[in-house]
């Protein structure tokens, strides 16, 4: 699910809201390194305390769809939607996710 993203809804239509979404999704996903050294007591504690550890190897399959800015030619897949747009597809995805749930009871 990690390589199809696909950001929509009226916030995403903020300028660079996706490029800074995908930098930070992609520094969680980064080993966190520690500075060569002496660690200070609380730095010690909290040396294994990596949340999101299981997923460092997910880093290169990131792709959002519609990224406008892709790295590496990762995303950038769907149609380039006006900033306009994106609040309308996004209601329209949500729209179609209730209707299914609804047609399966």
């Amino acid at each position: 699910m990690i390589s199809t993203i696909l950001v929509v809804g009226g916030t995403s239509s903020l300028p660079n809201y996706i490029p800074h979404l995908r930098d930070t999704i992609l520094d969680a996903l980064q080993p966190k390194s520690t500075a060569q050294g002496t660690l200070s007591l609380a730095q010690w504690k909290k040396r294994n305390e990596e949340p999101y550890r299981e997923l460092y190897g997910l880093s290169s399959k990131l792709a959002i769809i519609n990224d406008p800015k892709p790295v590496d030619g990762k995303g950038g897949t769907a149609p380039r939607w006006t900033p306009g747009l994106m609040s309308w597809v996004g209601g329209s995805l949500a729209g179609y996710v209730s209707y299914l749930l609804a047609m399966q009871r």
